[in-house]
């Protein structure tokens, strides 16, 4: 049994990631248009170009895309470059609905530009993972670390998680109670 998720992008994502593009095209613009010689303009435009397309392909690439439930492992399957993350049910000890605090600080990662993937930080939640593509359908996963994903049909996710988790703790108990 495989069950799959979609990770739908929110209206604040969508217009993070239009501005950012429209930011990269005035820049270019800008370096090109200056008054500086053409050499040194070319140079800086295509610099410019490398690292601000660079940053939005890492970002593209990172963006989850969907989550996948098994009876192994809660998959998070990415866009392009980067392999997908495996949390084994195994380590998940609890699956719940949250609601994001207002008061929250990116420590390393993405935060806007197609999704929110990265280490984050809040007083409520302390230090969690996050690879979420809006605010409004998250689920916190618990276990030796703590991941907050978005997908789409949350109440369906958490069933699935749930029925996994319960099947791998009866299968754990039968064991103990074998002779």
């Amino acid at each position: 049994m495989r069950v799959f998720y979609p990770a739908p992008p929110d209206r604040f994502i969508f217009w993070v990631t239009w501005l950012y593009w429209v930011f990269v095209v005035l820049a270019l613009v800008t370096v090109l248009s200056a008054p500086l010689p053409r050499a040194v303009a070319s140079a800086g435009a295509v610099s410019l170009a490398v690292v601000l397309i660079g940053m939005g392909l890492v970002c593209w690439g990172l963006q989850p895309r969907i989550y996948a439930v098994s009876p192994e492992a809660v998959v998070i399957q990415r866009r392009a470059f980067f392999p997908p993350v495996r949390l084994s049910v195994a380590s998940i000890t609890a699956a719940r609905a949250v609601e994001l605090p207002w008061l929250i600080a990116r420590l390393w990662g993405v935060a806007g530009c197609y999704s929110n993937t990265g280490w984050f930080w809040s007083p409520e939640m302390g230090i969690f993972w996050m690879s979420s593509t809006n605010g409004h359908h998250l689920v916190l996963l618990e276990g030796t670390r703590r991941v907050v994903i978005s997908p789409e049909d949350r109440q369906g996710f958490l069933t699935a998680v749930d029925e996994v988790r319960r099947g791998i703790v009866r299968a754990e108990d039968d064991l103990e109670t074998e002779p």
